[in-house]
């Protein structure tokens, strides 16, 4: 997975709807500029590395059936939906933390709701567990994700 290649931690969980969310511990003292900027590489990178199935093109009628990696919804304006709440939406899903290994095709988020999740909680281990005493060191993460990165061409 990219994420541990540059030595980052990452905590699936569903959004509550259809998507899934990967969140990131950076640790004290990293700015939100900075962040964003991480996010949106990572986002990009993704993409290039598997144009078959990912995209980071917003539009549905321009990406097909490939997964959008939604890099923007890291902003001021974006809110993302705290681990374990309850969504305004028929069935009452839940924004369920996940562990990497439920995380296939197969992976069916409308089971993840206010009846089903409680159960869940009790007889699994958080899988988020640790996030925010995750070590953190971005300096050699941003070092290995440059080194990945697409050379750009000289004119």
């Amino acid at each position: 997975m990219l994420l541990e290649q540059i030595g980052l931690t990452s905590y699936p969980k569903t959004s509550g709807q259809t998507g899934l969310h990967v969140l990131v511990p950076l640790g004290p003292g990293v700015n939100f500029a900075a962040a964003c900027a991480l996010a949106d590489l990572l986002g990009k990178l993704l993409a290039t590395q598997h144009a078959d199935i990912a995209t980071t093109e917003r539009r549905k009628d321009k990406r097909g059936p490939r997964v959008y990696i939604d890099t923007g919804q890291t902003g001021p304006t974006r809110a993302i939906v705290a681990p374990y709440s309850v969504r305004a939406y028929p069935g009452a899903r839940v924004s369920t933390p996940l562990i990497w290994d439920e995380v296939s095709f197969a992976l069916d988020p409308a089971r993840f709701t206010i009846v089903s999740v409680p159960e869940r909680a009790a007889s699994i281990r958080d899988p988020m567990a640790g996030f925010f005493d995750t070590p953190v060191d971005l300096a050699r993460a941003v070092l290995d994700l440059s080194a990945m990165m697409p050379k750009q061409r000289k004119r």
